[in-house]
């Protein structure tokens, strides 16, 4: 697997263990649960979930996919899905981050709709991830050593060597310090 990937592979490991801390903690407030909800730790989740793909995990993917879209035989229609998957889950992160800040301050109260919402929120996030798996598994066996090459090139010019160097600096300074996050941004 080529190094890209490996790195696209990283982020979504990463990304799937926040989701899946982030629906432990939003299940907290069906009820079912001794321990409360804690709004801070859903709110530092939903803000990694919507900072780090748009700053640099989606840029990557998008120069990635369309690179695929050049080679023969693609479904294009499921690629085209996917790339747009991802304003739709980026508006969702930001409306339950609006909906759990609003919680915190008071001007919120909470519905079962809005676990309903989350649940949603979560398994389609999961369901994303597991459709770009597919798609990265298909263009690991088309791309050419020219391909990765393009591919590279475009990174550099689209994303920066020195947004890489933010990221990477971003995922050093989160500030989760909750057991259940060790590990969940190790890169």
């Amino acid at each position: 697997m080529h190094s890209i990937f490996q790195q696209l592979e990283a982020d979504h490991q990463r990304m799937q263990r926040m989701l899946y801390e982030l629906i432990h903690e939003i299940e907290r407030f069906s009820g079912m649960h001794v321990t409360p909800a804690n709004l801070d730790t859903i709110l530092n989740g939903l803000d990694y979930i919507q900072t780090f793909p748009e700053a640099w995990h989606h840029p990557v993917e998008h120069v990635v996919f369309r690179q695929l879209h050049s080679k023969l035989g693609i479904n294009h229609y499921a690629l085209n899905n996917v790339m747009r998957d991802h304003s739709m889950l980026e508006a969702l992160s930001e409306q339950l981050s609006m909906i759990f800040a609003e919680l915190r301050m008071g001007e919120q109260t909470l519905r079962p709709s809005l676990v309903r919402l989350a649940r949603h929120y979560h398994s389609r996030q999961i369901s994303h991830i597991h459709e770009e798996r597919s798609i990265f598994s298909v263009a690991d066996q088309l791309f050419t050593p020219a391909d990765w090459e393009e591919i590279q090139q475009a990174i550099t010019v689209e994303v920066g060597e020195d947004r890489l160097a933010e990221r990477d600096a971003y995922l050093a300074a989160l500030p989760l310090q909750r057991p259940a996050f060790d590990g969940a941004f190790v890169h």
